[in-house]
């Protein structure tokens, strides 16, 4: 009789096992027993084994380890040949063998079914879409890269595959704008040293904020505009110092520019009417007056000038007895006035005169400017002509612009 705790044989008089004490049963059939006795002997030698193991600890870990290596070792191979396939088309592709990498993508679509193809076409998108935010961030971050051919040629190379062209057409836009703006900025480099100022700055305006470069072309603007102010302003300067004559009085060292072709000496043609400005003093401290003056057979005894430009009329006013005058010998009578163009902040409450440079620039820009020399009883009409009016806006730049 076998005990049913320990599995123990006893004799079949026996009431209790010999070996744990518990009490017997009587067995119902033979074949029941030995199914018991041996499901017994099993969980006995695996205890023993277990046991054997726990108390051997390097075989456990041995054992362990090996195990778990071949479960690892499985899961790769797996993996590998999930991943054959997309792992020759990255080889391929980022080594840019384009035609290599559409081989191994024909063959996985044309030999695969629907499930297989679905699950190459997203992993093939998931690397695209990496390549892409690759491609586009280092042209970015590069700011010294202007030339984007390469980057455009592999993003060519996409639209051959179930992709998101919209991303792709997005990406090339964007790398583009950034090139154009970084060739633009190295045009205007080019173009300023070459004093091309113009252009440079035409250059530079294409330069985009979000582009590294930005900044730094916003002060070559700010520099070229200031450069090319000051040369303008010295070839305007030059151009009209040319126009008019330097006369230096021999005594008092008075420097004066009078406009070509009168000299220093007020000299008035017989029957003719003078009107011109000058420059008293050095360029740039200078003092702009104005010279207008007539001869003919009878005297007007000037008080005042009233001016008609395009219809608009004002008054030149001056006073009297700073008014000149001579008879000349068989030439009639000659009358002239010195005016000074004063600014209209110099003494503004006895300046008779505000506005008057803008005044007499009305005079040179009108197509009919017209002029009175005014007495009490009589007067003298006169039409500026285009060399007078000319004369008048050069003389007045001079003046302005070396006053800064």
């Amino acid at each position: 009789m076998f005990c049913h705790k320990c599995g123990t044989e006893n004799d079949n008089s026996s009431v209790y096992c010999s070996k744990c004490g518990k009490k017997l049963k009587k067995q119902d059939s033979k074949n029941k027993n030995k199914i018991l006795v041996l499901f017994k002997k099993v969980i006995s030698k695996l205890d023993k084994v277990v046991e054997s193991l726990l108390k051997d600890k390097k075989k456990l870990c041995i054992s362990l380890g090996v195990m778990i290596a071949i479960i690892i070792l499985n899961i790769c191979i797996c993996v590998h040949i999930n991943n054959k396939d997309i792992n020759a088309f990255k080889k391929a592709f980022n080594a840019e063998k384009y035609e290599d990498a559409k081989q191994v993508y024909s063959n996985v679509i044309n030999n695969n079914d629907k499930n297989k193809q679905d699950k190459f076409d997203k992993k093939i998108g998931k690397y695209l879409t990496n390549k892409i935010s690759h491609l586009q961030n280092d042209f970015i971050n590069d700011k010294n890269r202007s030339d984007c051919n390469k980057e455009l040629d592999v993003l060519d190379q996409m639209y051959y595959y179930k992709f998101n062209f919209e991303q792709i057409n997005k990406s090339k836009e964007k790398i583009k704008k950034y090139s154009d703006s970084r060739k633009a900025f190295k045009n205007g480099i080019k173009l300023e040293k070459n004093k091309n100022y113009f252009y440079a700055l035409e250059q530079f305006n294409n330069v985009i904020k979000d582009d590294t470069n930005y900044s730094e072309a916003q002060n070559h603007m700010k520099d070229i505009l200031l450069k090319a102010k000051e040369d303008m302003l010295k070839k305007s300067e030059e151009y009209l110092l040319s126009k008019v004559n330097k006369c230096k009085d021999k005594v008092s060292e008075d420097v004066t520019y009078m406009p070509k072709p009168y000299g220093e000496l007020i000299d008035i043609g017989e029957g003719s009417v003078i009107f011109y400005p000058y420059l008293r003093g050095e360029v740039g401290i200078d003092v702009l007056k104005l010279i207008a003056g007539f001869n003919r057979s009878e005297w007007v005894f000037t008080k005042n000038i009233k001016c008609n430009a395009d219809g608009e009329i004002f008054d030149l006013k001056f006073d009297y007895f700073d008014r000149k005058s001579n008879v000349g010998f068989g030439t009639g009578i000659y009358e002239w006035i010195e005016i000074p163009v004063l600014e209209d902040t110099i003494l503004s409450d006895y300046n008779t005169n505000l506005n008057m440079i803008d005044n007499l620039k009305k005079l040179g820009k009108a197509k009919k400017a017209l002029i009175r020399f005014e007495g009490d009883t009589q007067f003298l009409d006169y039409e500026l002509t285009s060399n007078q009016k000319n004369t008048l806006l050069e003389v007045i730049e001079l003046h302005e612009i070396c006053k800064g």
